[in-house]
């Protein structure tokens, strides 16, 4: 699920080159600023949100399924409103993924694995950010599309929302019932 670093491609990439070249290096900086500041912000309260309700499942779940459908979506659009609206979506659902992703991983582990199991999520994460952008670069230069390029990630994206729902059932069938009082 890590691999979704790739995500973080600056508005300037997703553009249409006549669309970039028209604006100044400060407005394509400014322009790129926008995506991960709103993420920023959201991030922080879907985190708070989910220790606030103890739920984790669906709050990892959703964003990723935003990552998923945005992506996908990316397909659709050509101006640089609607490429800013996509990638405002997915890289709100990038960071918002992460608190509680990290929070139920930790809850699904046991102390003695936790170590083990989060060194091999970032070790599948680290290489999956370096296939997933190696894969967006070759993609791009066999079509000229980015917007063609960001779909395995979307692909990726949509697996982990299904694993994590699926493995969410799984968790709760094995869960001991909770005593009455």
């Amino acid at each position: 699920m890590q691999g979704l670093r790739a995500q973080s491609v600056p508005v300037a990439l997703a553009a249409t080159d006549s669309e970039v070249l028209g604006h100044s290096i400060m407005q394509t900086g400014l322009l790129n600023a926008i995506p991960f500041g709103l993420a920023s912000i959201i991030m922080i309260w879907w985190g708070r949100r989910s220790d606030r309700n103890g739920e984790r499942l669906w709050h990892t779940a959703i964003p990723l399924g935003l990552i998923a459908a945005s992506l996908t979506a990316g397909l659709l659009v050509s101006s640089l409103a609607g490429t800013m609206v996509i990638l405002c979506l997915a890289v709100i659902g990038t960071y918002a993924f992460k608190g509680p992703f990290w929070a139920l991983s930790t809850e699904w582990l046991s102390a003695g694995a936790a170590a083990a199991g989060i060194a091999q999520i970032n070790a599948i994460g680290n290489i999956g950010g370096f296939v997933g952008t190696y894969l967006l670069g070759v993609i791009k230069d066999a079509t000229g599309s980015y917007p063609m390029g960001l779909l395995p990630l979307a692909a990726l994206s949509a697996a982990g929302t299904v694993a994590v729902v699926m493995l969410g059932r799984g968790q709760r069938r094995d869960a001991p019932p909770n005593p009455s009082p």
